[in-house]
């Protein structure tokens, strides 16, 4: 349902305080809502690939990621090969293989087979867990604009979920 999207990302908005304000970049802005429309673009992408295994599709997409990437890194940054020393090196391979290539290969597996609705509502959880983590974990405060925002995006996945459910109870039909 287009609804539960809309709502969702409501609820996104208010967790992320994506406001402009004094102190706030609308650069900063910007960049977050373009990273949310490109991560869409994966998904809806990814929905459309056939005949590729869930590896394959993760080392696809995580090699142009890393090429773009570091094209961006070698025109905005000043690092050089000196300053990639295993210190650095190690933490950047444990994050990009164990925290984003594995969780890749899991979710780009299951993907494919739930519609890409369900899993655009289910990728606003994300956020929602950060928040609930930072707070239990980090002990920091969850204001009642993210606590909403939170409310938000959990009734419009549970919603998003059951109303196939509702339509066939209301219908008397079974699934």
């Amino acid at each position: 349902m287009a609804i539960c999207s809309v709502v969702a990302i409501i609820g996104a908005v208010l967790i992320s305080g994506a406001t402009i304000s004094e102190g706030q970049s609308p650069k900063g802005i910007l960049f977050g809502l373009s990273a949310a429309v490109l991560y869409c673009g994966i998904v809806l992408t990814n929905k459309f690939i056939k005949n590729q295994s869930a590896t394959e599709t993760t080392f696809l997409q995580l090699s142009v990621s890393g090429v773009i990437m570091v094209i961006y890194v070698a025109f905005n940054e000043k690092i050089t090969l000196n300053d990639m020393k295993p210190a650095v090196l190690v933490p950047i391979l444990i994050v990009g293989i164990v925290h984003t290539g594995i969780a890749y290969v899991l979710y780009f597996g299951s993907v494919q087979r739930i519609p890409a609705q369900t899993a655009a509502v289910f990728s606003y959880i994300d956020p929602v867990s950060s928040i609930i983590l930072s707070a239990l974990v980090l002990n920091q405060h969850m204001t009642a604009i993210q606590i909403a925002g939170t409310v938000l995006i959990l009734g419009a996945t549970l919603f998003n979920e059951l109303s196939p459910y509702l339509k066939l109870k209301n219908n008397g039909g079974t699934k």
